[in-house]
């Protein structure tokens, strides 16, 4: 029983909008609730079978936003154009 109150208590704090119980609850009262998620998940075990509403999922699909970090200073320079800079300024010493 110690395992499963210790892994209900490291839930992340977060949970989707299609979760019938939330997170904060389910921590809350994990010492009223864990003797029977014990049995549930001995059950599944001696039976070798799942409860088909723990097979379900509802995927979200999630737009990544990028983190733009804002710049300070001269732009960074990209190797090809260091080679580039590089080879004009030898083109324009050798003429003088």
């Amino acid at each position: 029983m110690c395992d499963v109150t210790a892994a209900v208590r490291a839930l992340p704090d977060k949970q989707s909008s299609s979760d019938t119980i939330s997170t904060r609850l389910l921590k809350d009262h994990v010492d009223i609730l864990a003797p029977y998620l014990v049995e549930l998940f001995n059950c599944c075990l001696v039976t070798g079978s799942v409860p088909s509403a723990f097979k379900s999922a509802y995927i979200e699909v999630v737009e990544a936003v990028e983190k733009v970090k804002p710049r300070l200073g001269r732009p960074k320079v990209l190797s090809t154009d260091r080679q580039s800079v590089g080879s004009v300024k030898a083109a324009r010493a050798s003429r003088r």
